[in-house]
């Protein structure tokens, strides 16, 4: 079935907004976790100096540079445990859907928001790399369409 061109930009804008989505909810769960790690470090170091703990009542305000550190400090602090979020996103096959994702917007030429699609899936990605289940889940094949298959990530 051919897709206009009004009902196939419109896939595209879903297909870009549910990664926006995404991408900002695996951001926020990012930096709870990492607020946690650091709670609990200084818990068990018994320092009495204050740490940056996000008040439940503000609003987080993320930047990349602050999701990088997050992700820096979680591989470095994390032994790869499970983690619920990237665990829910596994059993919903996300992982391999934003893979495919990536794989098949190199033909979307008509698409001009096709790099912040990309960008965002790819940062997703880059989240869900910090557990071992998604460092597998990233070296299984991914599907692609007239029978061709992939690694996720080479």
């Amino acid at each position: 079935m051919l897709l206009n061109d009004d009902e196939l930009f419109a896939n595209y804008q879903t297909v870009k907004h549910t990664c926006l989505a995404l991408k900002r909810y695996f951001e926020a769960h990012l930096a709870l976790r990492v607020d946690s790690l650091k709670r609990a470090s200084t818990r068990f170091s018994q320092e009495t100096a204050q740490i940056d703990s996000i008040p439940p009542y503000k609003p987080l305000t993320l930047s990349p540079e602050t999701t990088l550190e997050n992700l820096n400090l979680l591989l470095e602090q994390s032994s790869r445990r499970k983690w619920n979020p990237i665990c829910e996103l596994q059993r919903l096959q996300g992982i391999h859907l934003l893979l495919q994702v990536v794989a098949l917007s190199c033909e979307w030429k008509k698409y001009s928001a096709r790099g912040e699609l990309v960008k965002a899936a790819m940062d997703i990605l880059g989240v869900a790399s910090v557990t071992a289940t998604g460092h597998q889940e990233l070296c299984k094949q991914v599907d692609l369409p007239e029978n061709s298959t992939t690694v996720g990530v080479k």
